[in-house]
């Protein structure tokens, strides 16, 4: 292949990274950079492939490539960028974004499009799955990423962090402001890190920036369009239409 390795803008931060199949290259092609300085290097090892094999056998190669790519990112931002891999979906809507989280089926991503159906253009879809949360000057900052979920929703921009929904089914839609000591462990476990004490112990203090200014929200939703009114009104915009 020869040439140099291509660098990848991801969180506002510049990867140097070597695909070595077109799924990745095709992946990040988006994200790639003319800068010439960079901040870390990722390499994906054999050894890498097989500890992902072990985590989720039968896949192809290129997939388990992908994964350890998003992994080793994953977490040299959590060590050393003051950032997180957040596990939700993130929109952006006037000026700000929202995260919406929730045990794996509930419906995010039938959420989202229920506010791109109601609202339209005035709603961007920032990460349908894996968006990174970075705290740069003592902003909280919510990044896309190359890695949008299986319906590959998503776009390479970043926005100010206005709040964080948590998702849940029900019949009838309501929305209530859930209390620090409420939303310390679901947002935990929303987040990536290493699953160590010290990874647990960095991971809470993050959370517990991250919440400190950013309102967090329990969502009952169907899939009614009022869903969409009702998460509106929790964030002072219930006259939207």
């Amino acid at each position: 292949f020869g040439g140099k390795m291509p660098i990848y803008k991801i969180a506002n931060i510049n990867i140097k990274i070597n695909p070595r199949s077109q799924y990745l290259t095709t992946l990040l092609i988006d994200y790639e950079t003319d800068e010439n300085d960079f901040d870390f290097t990722v390499t994906v090892t054999e050894n890498d492939i097989i500890n992902e094999k072990e985590i989720a056998p039968n896949f192809p190669d290129f997939l388990y490539e992908s994964s350890a790519t998003l992994r080793k990112i994953s977490k040299e931002i959590f060590n050393n960028y003051n950032g997180v891999l957040f596990h939700s979906v993130a929109i952006e809507y006037r000026g700000k974004a929202y995260i919406f989280t929730a045990k794996s089926g509930t419906g995010k991503t039938t959420h989202i499009m229920l506010w791109k159906k109601c609202l339209g253009d005035k709603v961007k879809i920032i990460n349908g799955d894996k968006p990174f949360i970075r705290f740069i000057n003592d902003k909280s900052i919510v990044f896309g990423c190359p890695w949008q979920g299986k319906e590959n929703l998503g776009e390479k921009t970043s926005c100010e962090l206005g709040g964080i929904f948590f998702l849940q089914r029900a019949k009838e839609n309501s929305v209530e402001t859930l209390p620090k000591e409420k939303s310390l462990f679901p947002l935990l476990n929303a987040c990536d890190f290493p699953k160590n004490s010290i990874g647990k112990i960095k991971a809470m203090d993050f959370i517990e920036k991250l919440t400190k200014n950013i309102p967090v929200f329990l969502l009952k939703c169907n899939m009614d369009d009022d869903a969409c009114y009702t998460a509106l009104s929790a964030i002072g915009e219930e006259n939207e239409n």
